[in-house]
C-alpha cells in the first residue's frame, strides 16, 4: 500500500511503501518506508490516542534515513529505539498540524 506524503521534504512528490513493518496494531504502527518517487527511506511511528467516543488523535513522526540505516533496520528483527533517532531532525504531524522537530517527540515519551 503506498501513501501520498507531500509535507515530506525528499522530493516534489513523495509517495511512500511500507518496506519493513516492526509493530502494526489498532492503535500504534512502526515501519521503515521508502519513497517510490526518489528512493529515500524513512522511519515512521504513528500512535492513536482515544479521545472520546468514536474521536481519536493520530500522531506521526518521520525521521529521513541513510541509505546504509535504512539497510540495516530492514535487516532487523526488533524494532530500533527511538533513542537512535533522539538527536536527529524529524517531522512530526499532528492534531495542530505538521512542523520540523528535533530529536524524540513528547508523544513517544
Amino acid at each position: 500500500m503506498s501513501k501520498s506524503v507531500p509535507f515530506l521534504d525528499c522530493c516534489g512528490q513523495p509517495v511512500l511503501e511500507v518496506v519493513k513493518a516492526f509493530a502494526t496494531t489498532d492503535g500504534e504502527t512502526i515501519s521503515i518506508r521508502r519513497c517510490a518517487k526518489c528512493g529515500c527511506h524513512w522511519y515512521y511511528h504513528m500512535k492513536e490516542y482515544y479521545l472520546s467516543g468514536d474521536d481519536y488523535d493520530r500522531r506521526a513522526w518521520y525521521v529521513r534515513l541513510s541509505p546504509e540505516e535504512a539497510d540495516t533496520l530492514v535487516k532487523s528483527s526488533e524494532s530500533p529505539a527511538e533513542s537512535l533517532f533522539a538527536d536527529r531532525d524529524g517531522i512530526e504531524r499532528d492534531e495542530n498540524g505538521i512542523r520540523k522537530s528535533q530529536g524524540i517527540p513528547g508523544f513517544l515519551q
